[in-house]
Parts: structure tokens; C-alpha cells; sequence
């Protein structure tokens, strides 16, 4: 879970911050750019793949602790603790409240130039 946490918190920054670094250069020399809006698409697909690492790692640890608990484990494990809610769930879904917030953030700070459905 700590290595899923790990690679989801580094996608969603350096998602974020290629997009404000590019941004800030294509402010400053936006005649020169082959690819104006490369910036916008790859912070999207980093920030995109770190909520998703961060779901899929939510329900990977659950099925886990599942698993733990039942059958020929379970009788080694003793009586299951009620609720099975920790800190690291509330942790993990902060992450990903913050990630669907960056996410967002980058998605409608693009022009409607960039968007391929949104017409010439």
C-alpha cells in the first residue's frame, strides 16, 4: 500500500507541475512551441494515473484484508475488529479528493482550441 501511496502522490505532483512549468513557458514564448497544448495532455494523463494507482491500490488493500481474515487465516487472526475503517482509508481517499481536485483544475484551465470534440 506504502509503494502504491508513494507513486500515486509522485504522479499527481509532477502531473501538476509539468503542467504549471510548460504553462509558464509557453507564456513567455508560445510563438515557438510545435505542440502548444502537450503540456495540458501529458498533466492530465500523470494526474489521471495517480487517482487511479490510489483507487486501484484502496481496493487491492481491502481485498487483501478480506483475504487475511477468512478462511485458514482467520483462525490465526482471531475475531475480525469492527469497523474495518482505518486512518489509512481516510488517508488514501484525501489523496484521492486531491487528486480529482488537480485533476479538474487542469482540465478546465484548457482552451477549448486544445479539446478535439470541442470543434475548430
Amino acid at each position: 500500500m506504502m509503494a502504491y501511496m508513494r507513486t500515486s502522490v509522485s504522479l499527481i505532483a509532477f502531473g501538476f507541475t509539468i503542467f504549471q512549468f510548460i504553462q509558464r513557458v509557453q507564456e513567455v514564448r508560445a510563438d515557438e512551441l510545435r505542440f502548444p497544448y502537450a503540456a495540458w495532455w501529458l498533466g492530465l494523463a500523470l494526474i489521471f494515473c495517480g487517482v487511479a494507482a490510489a483507487t486501484v491500490s484502496l481496493w487491492e488493500y481491502r481485498r487483501q484484508i478480506d483475504y487475511l481474515w477468512s478462511g485458514s487465516y482467520g483462525a490465526i487472526a482471531g475475531e475480525r475488529p469492527e469497523p474495518a475503517f482505518t486512518s489509512l482509508y481516510a488517508i488514501t481517499c484525501i489523496l484521492i479528493l486531491i487528486g480529482l481536485f488537480a485533476f479538474f483544475a487542469v482540465l478546465l484551465s484548457v482552451p477549448s482550441s486544445a479539446l478535439p470534440w470541442a470543434g475548430s
